[in-house]
């Protein structure tokens, strides 16, 4: 019993170091590829506008995740990609079918985007 509580004493503590190292990597990994840090699937985003609210205001942390663009529905939260490569985080305001694409906008803006969102580009916030 002395050796296993000598290997356990040894041993979580090296995975917990090693762990933290492993997110500190990946952490300076998503800094010098301008992505967000992806942890099991999922990218913790920081809202930098108040064009979503009142769902997210701007210094809100979402979380989100990659779903088949066959599940989103009219109302759903999606974050994108635009031209500039700025990840942007809008509602659908409805579905084309025909061209495979999301029209948007966000939740506190009047105005729809004029652009459609290509459903290869879509995150949805959880």
């Amino acid at each position: 019993m002395e050796k296993v509580m000598f290997l356990v004493k040894k041993t979580v503590p090296a995975a917990i170091i090693l762990f933290i190292m492993m997110i500190i990597l990946s952490i300076f990994a998503s800094i010098s590829s301008n992505k967000p840090l992806t942890v099991f699937g999922f990218k913790p985003l920081t809202v930098l506008s108040n064009s979503m609210v009142p769902v997210f205001e701007a210094g809100d942390v979402i979380i989100i995740r990659e779903i088949d663009a066959e599940d989103l529905k009219e109302g759903d939260n999606i974050s994108f990609y635009n031209e500039e490569k700025n990840l942007i985080t809008h509602r659908i305001t409805s579905i084309v079918e025909k061209m495979g694409c999301q029209a948007n906008k966000g939740k506190n803006d009047s105005q729809k985007d004029d652009k459609v969102v290509e459903k290869r580009c879509i995150r949805q916030p959880k």
